[in-house]
């Protein structure tokens, strides 16, 4: 028996007693404390519902951006990895997800999404990758506007690892012969986000997506040939870069083929947005202009007022072979291009000689300045740097460049590729000197320079191979007398081959500048180190080991001293011979 307080027993036995009398049902006093005690139970478990009821709606938002991360993937998977521009109007994972390599934010309508896209060179925090990568937000995702998203995708090695955007510098994926990916892998990351009583949250998801189509025929070349490079500031401080006779040739093989030449004379940039060219041509097979095996002529310009010839000048010029073409689904820079190493037709961009001569030349090359360091002697009659014009109508200097490749059902096949550079006239650097009589104070003739590139495979190991030879003679001249008097001196013919590693030693490299006397007149001396600053010679084949391109980057390479009195940034920067290749079967 239950045993409690005498009040609560009293009021049980009488509760017992109404109830046997029939008199069912509770008082008022009852039901308020029966009320009260279910009140008090309740209020305790309300929290214990919000909290479930939170939980679940967060449940299932966590949910919904798995599912939405999970759709963003699916819908990346469904496109094609990557299809040639040359193949037409397609879009593929690339074109959307790594569009280019622009810093600039770039807003597009896809599918009702809008999408802002930008490239990501370093830097970014977590959760972003490491290494640069092409960044897509979207602020509303399509039928779910309450959630956003980030895609981030970074090219990846065969390992996994980021791969650095050193080694795909130009690439552009809307832009033919720039759009071929540097790796058939991506590693994606989507950030999936969104608000939640104040709150944000985020769910991030990572994938890799691949090329799936299996070992298809790829295969990519290039080669790259220059005469002569000039670089220097101009009086405002703008940079100033002059290309002379260019060459340049590309094919590729993957979804489709594409080859391209373009040849250029003379290229002037000022970096006030002035830019000048002279004899450029393109030939494309994408696009289907082929101007074809030329010659091509076309007469110069010249640049700007300051001096007597302007800051760059050009004369006569010609283009040959500017052509491509696709034999046998392979690529061909130029369309004539034969099996001779090296062929004997390549794209080819040249200086031409004209009758009579001038100061100017068919080439010159001055600052943007007025006047010069007075102490160096040098006048506005003549530019800085000079090719002459030697009368006659002849090649004076030039560059080419080719792109061949041997059928995959063929064994063993190759891709080959290379770059000439050479020169009949001389390269004059310091022809206003006033005490030379409009010769160089320093010459340089390019009588040959070439690299080629080559990739042959053979059951299914490729060999790749590299191989480089030139030859340069240096001249200067040399004060004869203490009365002003002087005359050219040949300093030497300079060779260098990268099969016998003929001549390795630096031949600039052992002669001192501050040794010569150039020009003596009186208590006036001059010496060739008041002009020249530093001079080099290539002496190796430098490869790039992340995109295979092997390079002779300033055959001879020189900086002056200073030409304007008190202005450093006023030195003149001379590269002769600048040829690059790069070869590679992946079929």
């Amino acid at each position: 028996m239950w045993k409690g307080s005498p009040a609560v027993s009293r009021w049980v036995r009488a509760l017992r007693r109404r109830t046997r009398a029939g008199q069912g049902g509770f008082t008022l006093i009852e039901v308020i404390v029966a009320l009260s005690l279910v009140s008090i139970a309740a209020a305790g478990s309300v929290p214990l519902l919000i909290t479930g009821l939170r939980s679940a709606v967060t449940s299932r938002l966590n949910t919904q951006a798995k599912n939405l991360a999970q759709q963003r993937f699916e819908s990346m998977r469904d496109l094609e990895f990557h299809v040639d521009r040359q193949n037409g109007p397609f879009v593929d994972l690339l074109d959307i997800y790594y569009t280019n390599l622009t810093t600039t934010a770039t807003t597009r309508t896809r599918a009702n999404e809008i999408e802002v896209g930008k490239w990501i060179s370093s830097g970014a925090s977590a959760p972003n990758p490491s290494g640069p990568f092409y960044q897509v937000s979207v602020a509303q995702l399509p039928g779910n506007p309450s959630f956003s998203q980030t895609i981030d995708t970074q090219f990846l090695t065969v390992s996994g690892q980021p791969i650095a955007a050193s080694t795909f510098t130009g690439y552009d994926s809307q832009t033919e012969g720039h759009d071929q990916p540097p790796s058939s892998m991506v590693g994606v990351t989507v950030v999936t986000t969104w608000t939640d009583h104040g709150v944000s949250h985020s769910y991030t998801s990572y994938t890799r997506i691949a090329d799936g189509r299996g070992l298809t025929s790829a295969l990519s070349s290039q080669a790259d040939g220059e005469f002569l490079r000039v670089s220097s500031t101009g009086s405002a401080g703008n940079a100033l870069t002059v290309d002379v006779a260019s060459a340049e040739a590309n094919g590729s093989l993957s979804t489709g083929s594409i080859a391209s030449a373009d040849v250029k004379a003379v290229e002037a940039d000022d970096a006030t947005g002035q830019d000048y060219l002279v004899g450029g041509y393109v030939a494309n097979t994408a696009t289907g202009t082929n101007p074809g095996a030329g010659p091509f002529q076309a007469s110069g310009f010249a640049a700007g007022t300051d001096g007597d010839c302007g800051w760059v000048g050009a004369g006569l010029s010609q283009a040959t072979n500017v052509s491509a073409a696709i034999s046998n689904s392979l690529p061909q820079v130029p369309s004539n291009v034969d099996t001779n190493s090296p062929p004997n037709n390549q794209a080819t961009s040249q200086l031409m000689t004209t009758g009579g001569n001038g100061p100017c030349g068919i080439f010159g090359f001055s600052n943007q300045s007025t006047s010069y360091d007075p102490n160096l002697m040098l006048t506005t009659t003549n530019p800085l740097v000079q090719i002459a014009n030697d009368g006659g109508v002849s090649v004076a200097a030039g560059a080419s460049a080719w792109v061949n490749a041997t059928s995959a059902v063929t064994a063993p096949h190759s891709v080959t590729s290379g770059a000439n550079a050479s020169a009949n006239n001389t390269v004059r650097l310091f022809p206003n000197a006033s005490f030379t009589g409009g010769a160089g104070l320093v010459e340089f003739q390019l009588n040959q320079a070439s690299l080629s590139c080559s990739a042959t495979s053979n059951a299914g190991s490729v060999t790749n191979a590299a191989s480089g030879s030139w030859s340069v003679t240096v001249k200067y001249w040399k004060a004869s007398n203490t009365t002003g008097g002087g005359s050219m001196v040949t300093l030497g013919t300079y060779t260098w081959n990268s099969a016998t590693g003929s001549g390795s030693a630096d031949p600039l490299a052992s002669f001192n500048p501050s040794t010569v006397v150039v020009y003596q007149n009186g208590s006036t001396v001059l010496h060739l180190s008041d002009y020249i600053a530093s001079w080099n010679t290539a002496r190796s084949i430098v490869e790039n080991p992340g995109s295979g391109l092997h390079q002779l980057s300033g055959i001879v390479s020189v900086t002056t001293t200073p030409v304007r009195a008190g202005d450093i940034i006023s030195a003149v920067g001379l590269q002769l011979g600048n040829l690059s290749c790069a070869a590679d079967d992946e079929r």
